[in-house]
């Protein structure tokens, strides 16, 4: 359970997290953290009915007589980030402390004697907390000086006997305080409270059918009789700190009417524009002439209306003469600054418009039917490679973050590693509008990009394509292992060839039914990417953080083996139905599993045929010439930035015609944008035949008409490579990592008017 105060700071810490973080813990390991205990203690994912503070899972601690267990760190705090936060629950019975391990492994222990440099609950750090509930804390690294040191673990210390207590949400951060949580009364359903309101002759109620819905996966249905009004009661105060109301309107075509508050004793206020120092739609004065048919944001100031502190029993929508219909979504009390905004609805200019793309990443991984690793091709521009370790997805942002380290990407070695996503596959367009909200660590020699490559659609002869599918049965093992290590024995494998390893995101399939129609979805991200292998050879994999997921999930390890970057290269993989030899096995610390099932599946005209009994499994992938920026194809590089410009500079550029002597291209040039508060900047393309215009924050900032302009379907690339021209190749590794930050994409099709 969260007693009042650690549910809100909790929340707020939620909330904060739109500023950069370095995510630790969230319902797994992650960047490079681990499970880590000293002798005689333990940590492991929770199981079962054990608390959880965030999400799915919590890391579960046993502290041994005076031992320490918790999270191996294994890196600096990054530069902006020199905080450490996280939640905390002891249980009944339970002491000890959190401590720090640094340097030579040295231990810092927190207590009350240096509680100017934690706190719990927002209050100076103390252990006479309640048990059995969760708790939040933030540690400042400088205070300690800690800021600018190796850290080897967090975790916590226990005393005599075994003490039980639980962490979770773990991250670096930048300090800042947390933002206030917004009160929502309607976000798919009603909330706190709220419910459907309606004067005599209107209705409201949930949408249906093709209603629109402003976001997720319902909205409030609304008829506005003659004169009456209808929309959701609220039947409350404003919360302290929390005095505006925040929603999402859309009035269909042919409608009228206009806001309004019903307040104590069902008082009725108007929303009109006499009062619109007081309310704003879509960022603007409160006015009426917005597009009708399209979602609109809506911000009434509650104090500026001397409501701040009334009582108020609903709001919603006064009809004119005849019946006005309109939807309202995404209802909440939010404090003085915009909370949580989803993507905007339609573009900055006004147009026919048709949603035909969307992610602002709410999951806490990559969405396999939209976005893959790299671009068509098995390689990257740049000076770092692309790792999925290097892509995260949490608190509703996507984060490429590019560090110093070494790595070896399709066969090169690199000595920095970045991140790098497209839609290579699952989305491609022809004209429309691109956006993107964007913002990034302005450090010499990153180079973030938003731009988009020609697709035509021409992936290969379909028949050639081959996947292979693994599953183990992890039955025999209840507690976290200290290694597991898949083999793979290559029987054959044609030169130039390439393919990764991924996990599926499902496990309910069998080898005996599965094919290329009915194989489960993998995650894009890989654990490893392999080149050139040969005949005989033996390819190891590490997996063991995956093992321990799935053994304290309850369930099995699958794995997808794949060539998606056209090398159409036939690689052979030992199977389990073929020689003893070269079956593929999981080897977890000393034991050699079988695979219960292994099969490959084929597409094109063998796409429901069953391959499970083969003695061999294949990896394939057919060559197409799809993404020629000649013949009418041409890169578009939306925005694209350097480090070494610093904060608030970008340009848009168009390449063509390839990139040898024949190569064509036209730029804005760099050029600086307004600062924001947050950092962010929304990133827009309109593309129509002959006309291209590049929009910044909802601003036209540049454009190109030219019977040249790409001509093709084009796909969507996210890209946060280092190196680039102007003297950004000399990377500065001491500000290393930078993160780009992407809050949202979305692409429209339709014409501007």
């Amino acid at each position: 359970m969260f007693n009042r105060s650690s549910l809100l700071v909790l929340c707020g810490l939620m909330l904060s997290l739109a500023l950069p973080a370095l995510t630790l813990f969230d319902d797994s390991p992650q960047n490079g953290a681990s499970f880590w205990a000293a002798g005689g203690s333990t940590s492991a994912l929770t199981t079962g009915t054990d608390p959880v503070g965030y999400g799915t899972h919590a890391v579960a601690l046993l502290a041994g007589n005076y031992s320490q267990a918790g999270l191996a760190v294994g890196q600096k705090a990054p530069d902006s980030e020199r905080f450490l936060e996280f939640l905390i629950y002891r249980e009944s019975g339970s002491s000890g402390n959190i401590c720090i391990r640094y340097s030579g492994w040295t231990r810092i222990d927190l207590t009350t004697s240096n509680n100017d440099a934690w706190t719990i609950d927002g209050d100076p750090g103390h252990y006479s907390f309640t048990t059995d509930e969760w708790h939040a804390v933030r540690i400042d690294l400088d205070a300690l000086g800690l800021g600018t040191i190796y850290l080897n673990a967090l975790g916590i210390k226990g005393d005599s006997g075994n003490d039980y207590w639980y962490l979770d949400e773990v991250e670096f951060t930048d300090g800042a305080p947390p933002a206030i949580p917004p009160l929502v009364l309607f976000d798919d359903a009603m909330q706190n409270t709220s419910t459907f309101w309606a004067a005599g002759g209107s209705t409201s109620a949930l949408t249906s059918g093709t209603d629109p819905v402003g976001y997720g996966t319902h909205a409030i249905a609304l008829l506005a009789g003659n004169y009456s009004q209808a929309g959701l009661t609220v039947g409350q105060k404003a919360p302290d700190n929390l005095h505006n109301i925040e929603f999402m309107v859309y009035r269909t075509a042919g409608s009228g009417g206009n806001i309004c508050i019903r307040y104590t004793g069902w008082t009725r206020i108007d929303l009109p524009t006499s009062n619109n120092d007081a309310w704003t739609i879509d960022g603007d004065p409160g006015h009426y002439s917005f597009s009708n048919d399209s979602w609109h944001t809506v911000k009434i100031d509650l104090d500026a209306l001397g409501l701040g502190t009334q009582y108020l029993n609903a709001m919603g929508i006064k009809g004119d003469s005849g019946n006005d219909y309109w939807y309202l979504d995404e209802v909440a009390f939010t404090s003085g600054g915009v909370t949580s905004t989803p993507p905007p609805a339609e573009p900055p200019i006004p147009g026919t418009w048709q949603v035909t793309f969307e992610d602002d990443f709410t999951g806490t991984s990559l969405d396999p039917d939209k976005w893959r690793l790299g671009q068509h091709w098995l390689g990257i521009n740049g000076k770092a490679g692309n790792c999925g370790d290097n892509v995260i997805v949490n608190n509703g942002v996507l984060k490429l973050i590019a560090e110093k380290r070494p790595y070896t990407f399709a066969n090169k070695s690199y000595a920095y590693a970045t991140g790098e996503v497209s839609t290579f596959q699952t989305f491609r367009q022809l004209y429309g509008y691109f956006e993107a909200k964007i913002k990034y660590d302005a450090v010499q020699g990153v180079w973030p990009a938003f731009w988009t490559m020609p697709n035509r659609g021409q992936y290969g002869w379909a028949d050639n394509t081959r996947e292979t599918f693994l599953k183990y049965s992890l039955s025999s093992y209840s507690s976290p292992v200290s290694s597991a290590v898949l083999k793979l024995r290559v029987v054959s494998a044609a030169s130039g060839n390439s393919f990764t390893v991924h996990r599926t995101l499902t496990e309910d399939w069998a080898e005996s039914s599965i094919t290329w129609s009915t194989k489960p979805e993998y995650d894009p991200a890989w654990y490893a990417q392999v080149s050139e292998v040969t005949a005989n050879e033996e390819i190891s994999i590490d997996v063991t953080d995956y093992i321990n997921a799935q053994i304290a999930a309850g369930k099995p390890a699958s794995f997808a083996v794949v060539d998606i970057y056209m090398k159409d290269r036939l690689i052979s993989l030992g199977s389990k139905e073929g020689s003893a030899s070269f079956a593929p096995v999981l080897t977890i610390g000393t034991t050699d599993l079988m695979p219960s099932d292994d099969a490959h599946v084929r597409a094109g005209s063998y796409a429901s045929t069953n391959y499970g009994s083969n003695t061999t499994l294949e990896v394939r992938d057919p060559w197409g010439d799809t993404s020629s920026t000649w013949s009418g194809g041409m890169e578009i590089d939306i925005m694209e930035s350097l480090g070494i410009w610093g904060d608030d500079y970008t340009q848009h550029a168009l390449h063509w015609d390839g990139y040898g002597t024949s190569h064509q291209s036209a730029d804005s040039g760099n050029f600086p944008i307004s600062p924001t508060s947050d950092g962010y900047h929304v990133y827009g393309l309109y593309w129509e035949p002959g006309l291209l215009e590049f929009y910044i924050d909802g601003v036209k900032t540049w454009e190109y008409a030219n019977s040249r302009v790409c001509s093709v379907h084009s796909y969507i690339i996210l890209s946060h490579q280092l190196g680039g021209w102007a003297g950004n190749g000399t990377v500065s590794d001491s500000e290393l990592p930078a993160t780009m930050t992407i809050d949202y994409v979305k692409a429209w099709s339709g014409t501007a008017q």
